[in-house]
């Protein structure tokens, strides 16, 4: 088993590319990711190992908005967005098959004052869950996916759970 992942050095480390793969309301079923089809809807980033939930939240929540911000529910508070490693299944014998495991999952906080008027910046600094978990921490490895499920807030203002089974 490799050595958590420390500190990077940003300045010094060059920072690799990451697809960001998002859903509204479910994570993307494994054979979606089948190498016969066309990659679902993603982000592309680069990025470091010690990467947080945090900051792929604050990125996703960055690239949805620049492509449209109608993917996103809003005000975000109570929104939870669940992060799911994908990979290729190198215990299977049929080539081309994923698999998966859960990185962790986020809660978009409330805004800290009674107003409604906090901008996604302040939003996104309250958060729930394991916003400090890096990638290293759930031993991603350069070549993996991370599949994002964006669920909204349920029609009476309560958090949904995070997704739990792989399908």
């Amino acid at each position: 088993m490799a050595a958590p992942i420390g500190k990077v050095d940003r300045q010094t480390t060059t920072p690799f590319l990451l697809r960001l793969f998002y859903k509204l309301g479910s994570f993307y079923r494994l054979d979606d990711f089948s190498p016969d089809t066309r990659l679902p809807s993603h982000l592309q980033i680069y990025t470091w190992p010690d990467c947080t939930i945090r900051e792929l939240t604050t990125l996703l929540v960055a690239g949805l908005n620049a492509i449209d911000p109608s993917l996103l529910p809003s005000p975000y508070a109570g929104t939870r967005i669940a992060f799911r490693m994908v990979f290729a299944d190198m215990q299977s014998s049929r080539p081309g098959r994923y698999t998966g495991r859960e990185l962790g999952s986020v809660v978009i906080g409330a805004m800290d004052d009674d107003s409604d008027t906090a901008t996604s910046a302040e939003m996104l600094k309250n958060m729930d869950g394991e916003p400090n978990k890096t990638l290293g921490d759930g031993r991603f490895v350069i070549g993996d996916f991370i599949s994002c499920a964006v669920l909204p807030p349920a029609a009476d203002g309560s958090v949904q759970p995070a997704p739990a089974a792989l399908v």
